[in-house]
């Protein structure tokens, strides 16, 4: 069907602002200057619920951010549909792709993705786009167990496929020796029961998506490479399994990281910051200028947020405002959240150094999360947390279909971009 774009209102018999028309050249999208790309967004959306599967962007109207926006809308979970471009470019190009990864990686069945398929899907997504300007590592179990990388020991201990780190060194320089810029850390976690602090059906139904922040960071870097990025950066995918069996990590165990940090978990099902604590620590021995870790860490940033917007915590809440400013430069939402020290005395713990989790009902879940994983930058590292509320629609809205969003790419790859 081919598709047209309009600021024009909508006339004739249709409703008053109505964003999707029909005519006999196909169907007509109409954009309001105020609310455009949105509006482009739900009308795509409303077209991919009238149950078309296949769309030619028609005409002169179209642009690259008009058609990635028609793209979000049109686009459900199977991907099955086909978009025809009125232009394409590199820029265009580029974009899809990471999304594609995004989408690929986040709504295909638990089954099919697990740590280790994680990790080399990624693999070949890296080499395919960055050549022999990447080099790739995967550590599995034995290697993890050697090097004592131990909260992706205990939340993947409960799985028959172990955990994995992925790491990517991109050095276009080739010198061994470059600084790294930045090292991004994601949390891959390719289902998450809970463990024994097992979830109930409902909130376990969509936790295939709980990987987000490792896929986000090699889409990432692969956008920010493609639009002209030639300074180190270092990402590190943390992948687990969260799963129930006689030999999972159980409420009271006590760990110890690599950097001598003793933590009591509390809470199985708050694993997340146990596996990028240890992504974090990687990312410290490198000694970047700066770190970025993403994540679906919390409920609390949703109950905060909505599944609008990605929350933003910093220890300097002037790096956190310059995030969410670079998200809306992409067209995405993000929005600080605090984390100060205070935060800091919410996850203590009586037999270790801190507590994997906080108790009460008043506590500030995702400035906690934050301020657990701020004990694994060093003081005086630039570091930014986005816990990813808005990377992932559980039920379809006017604007979304259910699955990957892929919110907050764009936002990592301005911020690589920016150093």
């Amino acid at each position: 069907m081919k598709v047209f774009l309009t600021s024009d209102e909508a006339g004739g018999f249709y409703r008053k602002g109505s964003v999707l028309t029909f005519s006999g050249e196909g169907a007509v999208i109409h954009a309001s200057p105020f609310t455009y790309l949105r509006d482009i967004q739900r009308g795509a959306r409303k077209l991919a619920v009238f149950g078309a599967d296949s769309a030619e962007l028609t005409g002169d109207a179209w642009s690259t951010e008009a058609e990635l926006a028609f793209t979000q809308g049109f686009m459900n979970e199977r991907s099955s549909e086909k978009i025809t471009y009125a232009f394409t470019n590199d820029e265009l190009d580029n974009e899809l792709s990471a999304a594609d990864f995004v989408r690929k990686a986040v709504n295909t069945s638990p089954s099919e993705i697990y740590p280790e398929s994680l990790a080399e899907m990624s693999a070949d997504f890296v080499r395919k786009h960055l050549g022999s300007d990447v080099a790739v590592s995967i550590k599995r179990k034995d290697e993890l167990e050697s090097e004592g990388f131990a909260g992706l020991l205990a939340a993947g201990a409960g799985s028959s496929r172990g955990p994995v780190l992925f790491s990517a060194d991109f050095n276009p320089s080739g010198d061994p020796d470059e600084p790294v810029a930045a090292c991004l850390v994601g949390k891959g976690i390719t289902f998450d029961t809970g463990g024994y602090s097992l979830k109930p059906s409902d909130y376990m139904y969509s936790m295939k998506s709980d990987m987000t922040g490792a896929a986000y960071c090699a889409a990432a870097l692969v956008l920010a490479a493609s639009r002209g990025l030639r300074k180190r950066v270092r990402i590190f995918g943390c992948l687990a399994e969260n799963m129930v069996s006689g030999s999972a990590s159980r409420p009271g165990d006590v760990i110890s990281y690599r950097n001598g940090k003793t933590v009591e978990i509390v809470n199985t099902d708050a694993e997340g910051r146990l596996v990028l604590a240890d992504g974090l620590i990687s990312a410290a021995s490198c000694n970047p200028r700066s770190i970025l870790d993403c994540a679906t860490l919390t409920g609390s940033a949703k109950a905060a947020l909505g599944r609008d917007y990605n929350a933003v915590l910093s220890r300097d809440p002037l790096d956190s405002l310059s995030f969410c400013t670079m998200a809306a430069a992409e067209n995405e939402y993000a929005w600080p959240l605090p984390l100060a020290p205070f935060h800091s005395g919410m996850i203590k713990s009586d037999v270790a150094d801190i507590a994997n989790s906080s108790h009460g009902s008043d506590i500030p879940g995702a400035s906690t999360a934050a301020a657990f994983l701020s004990e694994f930058v060093p003081v005086g590292m630039r570091w930014i947390h986005l816990d990813l509320s808005a990377s992932y629609t559980k039920s379809a809205n006017d604007l979304w279909a259910t699955g990957a969003k892929v919110h907050g790419v764009r936002s990592i790859a301005h911020w690589l971009m920016s150093l």
